[in-house]
């Protein structure tokens, strides 16, 4: 699909350690292709540090991207929000690591991003999915699936009422299922079912 949008630019963040498990090097890949196809006003914001910087940093600059794509180390809470206000969608596209068979957990960083209304883009390994809601706060791609994911933030660029409703699902989630008020009542009839039995 040939890029046709008027937007300025279109923010996407990835939070979490620069690590292969967490997939930073595919959303480096996955910007170089939206690029491609015409999407040059997407951005991409990397929170986070660890042992694959330097060779995300070296691919930045071979793919010419290196005027998109800003790498801001480990930041306060402050700070991330801050990067999650002026985001357009949150992206996660993990995978199993290679030597360990580990995957990305739950991670609260998903639900913080619903909280803040961000659609969330991950991928099907792990706990990830359980922690939003597919097709609805934001789309689940196979492991691996570079154009799966081109394609999802694709649709997110070219139809900004699927993002709003995105956003808003996700805050509606976090707020139904992992506020401390409710998980607390969770708990709680979890607790009396053990001790009725």
């Amino acid at each position: 699909m040939q890029a046709k949008t008027n937007q300025l630019y279109f923010n996407m963040v990835f939070c979490g350690k620069l690590i292969a498990l967490k997939g930073p090097d595919l959303v480096v890949e996955i910007i170089n292709r939206l690029h491609e196809l015409g999407y040059t006003q997407v951005k991409l914001h990397i929170i986070g540090d660890g042992i694959l910087k330097d060779q995300l940093l070296k691919k930045v600059k071979s793919s010419k991207i290196e005027n998109s794509i800003f790498f801001h180390g480990n930041l306060s809470q402050k700070a991330i929000i801050q990067h999650f206000e002026e985001a357009d969608v949150f992206i996660l596209p993990g995978r199993y690591d290679t030597e360990t068979g580990r995957a990305e957990t739950q991670g609260l960083v998903i639900q913080e991003a619903q909280a803040m209304e961000l659609p969330v883009i991950v991928s099907d390994v792990g706990g990830m999915k359980y922690g939003m809601l597919a097709n609805e706060s934001g789309f689940v791609i196979e492991e691996e699936n570079l154009e799966g994911f081109v394609s999802a933030v694709e649709q997110l660029i070219l139809d900004s009422n699927l993002k709003t409703r995105m956003g808003k699902a996700g805050r509606k989630n976090v707020e139904l299922n992992y506020d401390n008020t409710v998980l607390i009542k969770k708990l709680q009839e979890i607790y009396n079912d053990v001790v009725n039995r």
